[in-house]
């Protein structure tokens, strides 16, 4: 007993009550440590001794370099493992290093490891009508079918297409007031300003205010780099329990409610003008009436109508599928492309000139659809980009139950996570010969259909697949293909390839550390054609 005489009694106990929660927390994950270990070994699952509290050693410097460097160094040392078990801090993960096991687990068990692996609450709406995170199938299928069949390339048409000229030949013009006043360009700058602005006039609101305008870019930057959205990310994978707490929260209500208002005024414009922009707030609206997803049972906590008339949060999930997913992974992968484009000015001539004959070819005289689709270099080099540079840098699976690896002893139970890093899988030499050159020749007509290309994970993995991967392919060809049309880029922030010591540490994205700048120099005039 202590005398509660004073404050300074007070303070005592206070000190001893936080050692007494510290010292039985400790305790507790360490005996997690050992279960889960015990665990691996019942189940065969080489694994590396854990670290405590860190996880593993090279943890350490989480706060220095970015995570992605972490799980290079383990896959590195152990790439020789078809699979393997490791601590990510407290959360404990299995790594998939062998092609066959990945294609084991992930695809042909795709029912057994359909979970992502966020814990996500079954009343948190936005967050299960988001694609990338919904832990239930049937609004998964659903969700993918809204979205696949609008994030197409063919979709990209008409004033769609229209929305990215405009976008790029304004973000030619910033870039020539930037050349002329001898300044480099800011490439996230330039070319993210293109993705907001086209992202936004696809789902169909936001360009024609301001104050939305702004506030749909606030919310698409949520990938900003932060130690709290690290965290964030972080609370999400551990327990859905997190998502109830407004700062841990993976979509603030802030935000889902701003994005909501925007599109509640926009839909409730429309219908009382009876007008349409072939957008997706137009495939929101012409959801009213269409039955519900085979599967889908009307007592579904989530699911609050039968979708005959899909309610305002579930139109909001859809929405955010395509405001986060497009924009930042867009705009992530340009900004690779024209940081390697940089370093190899052979490439830049060969996509000018592969420019000039297809706008001959077609007849014309700038961009068109066709003619984007046609520039095949230009997108060889996007499909290299991704692969050195895949900004979904970790992969994760949950298992829904226990089974063990056809063909191997290895037993995955009901709750582990299985993890895929395919920034360090892609630079393998043992499946990429010369894993670390920039080569847009692996992805040519002649080497498309190599063993090695097929097991490309840039865009994630069937049936989880990025829905819109063709389409952010497409939209960055035309931005890059202008951009090197016009003008000859030249390395300034970054003079060599950079890897994953240049990763930004406060980022669960892959993004530069250090802002990525180029110079510019204006093309020759007798190889400049008109282009945007």
């Amino acid at each position: 007993m202590f005398p509660l005489e004073g404050y300074e009694n007070v303070t005592l106990i206070l000190l001893y009550f936080l050692i007494f929660v510290a010292a039985l927390s400790s305790s507790l994950l360490y005996l997690s440590f050992l279960r889960q270990t015990w665990r691996w070994k019942q189940s065969h699952i080489p694994f590396l001794q854990p670290v405590f509290p860190i996880g593993h050693k090279y943890f350490s410097s989480v706060f220095k370099a970015s995570v992605i460097k972490s799980i290079d160094q383990i896959y590195n040392e152990n790439c020789e493992k078809k699979l393997l078990g490791f601590f990510m801090g407290t959360l404990p993960v299995i790594l998939l290093n062998d092609p066959k096991v990945i294609n084991q687990v992930i695809v042909k068990n795709s029912k057994k490891t359909f979970a992502t692996g966020f814990s996500i609450p079954e009343s948190e709406v936005e967050a299960q009508y988001l694609v990338n995170t919904t832990t239930n199938k049937d609004i998964w299928k659903f969700s993918r079918s809204v979205i696949s069949s609008n994030m197409s390339v063919a979709m990209v048409r008409g004033h769609k297409f229209d929305a990215i000229k405009e976008e790029i030949s304004k973000m030619l013009q910033q870039a020539e007031i930037t050349k002329s006043s001898g300044r480099s360009l800011m490439v996230q700058s330039a070319t993210g300003s293109v993705l907001s602005n086209y992202v936004n006039a696809v789902i169909g609101v936001g360009n024609d205010s301001d104050d939305s305008k702004q506030a749909l870019d606030e919310m698409s930057d949520y990938t900003k780099p932060s130690y709290m959205k690290m965290l964030t990310f972080y609370a999400l994978m551990i327990s859905p329990v997190f998502q109830h707490f407004e700062p841990l929260r993976f979509l603030p209500r802030k935000n889902c409610k701003i994005l909501a208002g925007i599109l509640q005024q926009e839909i409730e414009h429309r219908d009382k003008s009876k007008s349409e922009r072939d957008d997706f707030v137009d495939v929101l609206r012409s959801l009213k009436g269409n039955p519900k997803p085979e599967g889908v049972s009307q007592e579904d906590s989530v699911i609050t109508t039968d979708f005959k008339d899909i309610n305002l949060r579930q139109m909001t999930g859809l929405s955010m599928t395509i405001l986060l997913g497009s924009n930042d992974t867009t705009k992530g992968l340009t900004q690779f492309v024209i940081h390697l484009l940089s370093l190899e000015p052979d490439h830049q001539r060969k996509i000018r000139k592969e420019v000039h004959v297809v706008l001959r070819k077609h007849c014309v005289e700038e961009l068109t659809h066709e003619v984007v689709k046609d520039l095949h270099f230009t997108f060889q080099c996007i499909l290299e980009a991704a692969r050195l540079f895949p900004i979904i840098p970790v992969l994760m699976r949950r298992c829904s139950e226990d089974f063990q690896i056809p063909n191997t002893e290895y037993i995955l139970r009901k709750g582990d996570r299985v993890i895929v890093s395919p920034y360090s899988f892609h630079r393998n030499e043992k499946f990429f010969p010369e894993p670390h050159k920039f080569d847009p020749e692996r992805f040519s007509a002649k080497n498309r259909h190599n063993s090695q290309n097929e097991a490309i994970l840039s865009f994630g993995f069937a049936p989880r697949k990025c829905p819109g991967a063709n389409q952010g392919m497409f939209v960055a060809a035309a931005i890059i293909a202008s951009l090197v049309c016009h003008f000859e880029l030249k390395p300034k922030s970054h003079l060599k390839q950079m890897d994953a010591s240049d990763f930004h540490p406060k980022c669960f994205l892959i993004a530069p550390k250090i802002p990525l700048v180029v110079d510019l120099v204006h093309v020759q005039r007798d190889t400049e054609q008109h282009v945007i």
